[in-house]
């Protein structure tokens, strides 16, 4: 069923680059007055201000770190904030959040919501229409995570955010070989980047850290295995994801004290920034 699915997709992609026109620099800086640069906050200021609003619509947004360092934490602020009326910095949209340990923490998301509605009383929110506006899908493996994506293509016109808590783990449930897992891997960043861009929304990836050790001379002439190992901290999906995402935001924890490093396409300096995680949500 996937790959008939996938078949499917290739063909309509493929008509739409026939029909693609050619387009002059002046027609794409006037689509982009059009739309209008709006990105959905974090309510970290600091954060929001280093990428000019917040997480950027339009583009597939990397949310790295170790476990316990406030990935799954702001993924949920921002299912929240996506839902913000328009005047105060939302989008006024809904999310679809895909989770795969499971565990979708309602009673976290709920207390987030509580919190947006008693900050904002003139607007009339209500907590019951913001856990509405978050649909929870949960795949077995980055195989079905991947077919679930090809399904929900008709039903992208109200959402303006989609969240994947979190590749990896999705990618080690899989019960096939590595040649499948990496196939439905590549597949899925592309069908993102092809959402992202068709609906104008933001896509959020969790992405885990893992370590490799290399010889610590093993770029010298007096290359020798004896030599001590460096421990280093890598990203998942290598390659895969590099092409494809614009900014990666590095969660971690140092003696209690949360912080966060933002990397982007469009700046040479990376954003060091200080993050909480109070009762109310990521602040």
């Amino acid at each position: 069923m996937l790959f008939i699915q996938d078949k499917e997709m290739n063909k309509s992609n493929e008509l739409k680059i026939k029909q693609m026109k050619t387009k002059t620099l002046k027609e794409l800086v006037e689509e982009v007055k059009e739309k209008k640069v709006r990105n959905i906050p974090t309510f970290n200021q600091e954060i929001d201000q280093f990428l000019n609003g917040g997480i950027s619509l339009g583009e597939i947004t990397q949310i790295v770190g170790f476990p316990g360092s406030g990935k799954s934490q702001l993924c949920m602020q921002i299912a929240c904030n996506v839902q913000l009326p328009e005047e105060i910095g939302g989008l006024n949209s809904e999310c679809i959040y895909y989770d795969s340990y499971s565990q979708f923490c309602i009673s976290r998301v709920q207390r987030m919501a509580e919190c947006i509605c008693a900050s904002y009383p003139e607007y009339k929110l209500n907590v019951k229409e913001i856990l509405e506006k978050i649909h929870v899908y949960q795949p077995h493996d980055i195989v079905s995570l991947c077919s679930s994506l090809l399904s929900i293509n008709n039903k992208l016109n109200k959402v303006k955010v989609i969240i994947i808590d979190s590749i990896p783990t999705f990618y080690k449930k899989a019960m096939c070989n590595d040649t499948i897992r990496l196939a439905a891997l590549h597949r899925i960043i592309q069908i993102l980047s092809i959402y992202s861009n068709k609906y104008y929304l933001s896509v959020v990836i969790v992405n885990h850290l893992t370590t490799k050790k290399i010889n610590s001379n093993y770029t010298s002439i007096d290359y020798t295995q004896s030599a001590p190992f460096l421990t280093y901290f890598l990203r998942n999906g290598g390659v895969i994801f590099t092409s494809y995402i614009k900014n990666s935001i590095f969660l971690y924890q140092i003696e209690s004290k949360y912080k966060a490093i933002i990397q982007t396409t469009t700046r040479l300096q990376n954003g060091n920034i200080s993050f909480e995680i109070t009762e109310d949500g990521f602040r």
